[in-house]
């Protein structure tokens, strides 16, 4: 039997960021630091919480939409936000407080996602639709995906190839990007499969209504698919922890929060715990 533990909540603030010296993250362990969208304080924010030491707070700060949170390869938090009119995609340096906008485009771009290596992926409107975009370290820009139905999702895995979601076969599945520019079907499924994140040891969860309803599925390296969630609630976008561990959204308890699941024990904890929506989890490595 699958066991939930409710994350305790004593001693859990609300805090600013790191320059004001009221949170340490360097005494952040591994794996401990996350990140998430919510609007808990009326509009979408991004917030961080140190789940070893029970703190949250609002790191985004500001007036504006801000969503999408990705993790850096060098620790900086990267998120999407509406602050300059349109919607372009910022860095956030965490000791020092600077704020980067990364893409300054006239257009839209949202949902990052950084590489290994330090390449950025996102998806833009720059070329009419959505599209997957990589910046390279030097600032290069290229359109990867080229179709002309909405592309959107990248995720990286290890080695530094790309997936991403596409409904180029009529049916929304995730394709993958070789190195050497080749694109194929990771999972073809009439089903809507949706929201890749790849683990360190490249297994991949995603969210699919294969079975009638929105559960998370992980694929091993066999291309075996399994409904990990298994619940009649929609369970959304996971995102793995170092240890192995899933974090999804759920809105099992009537409104999204984040959970975390034991893949090997079946054990389930509640990470959040209000009525608002927390979303789009993900783990600082």
């Amino acid at each position: 039997m699958r066991q939930v533990v409710v994350a305790a909540t004593v001693g859990v603030f609300t805090a600013v960021l790191a320059v004001t010296g009221a949170v340490s993250l360097g005494q952040a362990a591994r794996g401990s630091l996350l990140a998430f969208e919510s609007n808990r304080d009326g509009n979408a924010e991004v917030y961080l919480m140190d789940a070893a030491r029970g703190m949250t707070w609002n790191a985004s700060r500001d007036r504006a939409f801000d969503y999408a949170p990705a993790w850096s390869p060098d620790g900086r938090l990267t998120f999407a936000s509406n602050r300059s009119s349109n919607y372009d995609l910022y860095a956030l340096d965490l000791a020092s407080g600077a704020l980067t906008n990364l893409t300054r485009s006239p257009d839209n771009e949202y949902l990052p996602a950084w590489s290994p290596d330090g390449r950025l992926a996102f998806v833009s409107s720059r070329d009419g639709d959505p599209e997957i975009y990589v910046m390279e370290p030097s600032g290069k820009l290229t359109n990867v995906s080229r179709h002309f139905t909405g592309d959107s999702y990248p995720a990286w895995l290890g080695d530094g190839r790309l997936t991403f979601l596409s409904n180029r076969d009529a049916s929304l599945d995730i394709y993958r990007l070789e190195t050497n520019g080749a694109l194929s079907a990771v999972d073809e499924n009439p089903a809507a499969d949706f929201a890749p994140a790849w683990s360190s040891d490249d297994r991949l969860a995603f969210v699919s209504d294969r079975e009638g309803n929105y559960d998370v599925y992980v694929m091993d390296a066999a291309g075996v698919a399994t409904n990990v969630t298994q619940d009649p609630a929609r369970d959304d976008t996971p995102a793995w922890l170092p240890d192995g561990r899933l974090a999804f959204v759920s809105d099992r308890d009537g409104d999204p929060d984040i959970y975390v699941l034991n893949l090997n024990t079946g054990d389930l904890t509640q990470l959040t715990h209000n009525t608002c929506d927390d979303l789009r989890p993900v783990w600082k490595w």
